[in-house]
């Protein structure tokens, strides 16, 4: 079974292969549902294991700048830049 970064990049290439999508619809089809349960709950430390993941996709994805500016994005909000 896959986990992790590898699991997010063959995702992001299977998404790719699909069809040209915005950054927001590979991101949305890539974490929607996670991102909105997340954003439901007033628990800080599910925020932070799904900021971790975000920036662990985004490092194994450099081809994609995209993703490259959501890791950017996320480092500044997490004090992590």
């Amino acid at each position: 079974m896959l986990r992790g970064a590898s699991a997010f990049t063959l995702a992001v290439l299977a998404v790719g292969v699909a069809g040209a999508q915005t950054p927001t619809e590979s991101y949305n089809s890539l974490f929607g549902d996670e991102a909105r349960r997340v954003a439901a709950t007033r628990d800080a430390k599910d925020d932070a294991r799904f900021a971790v993941k975000l920036l662990e996709g985004a490092r194994s994805v450099s081809a994609e700048p995209q993703f490259q500016t959501l890791q950017g994005v996320l480092r500044a909000i997490s004090g992590r830049a």
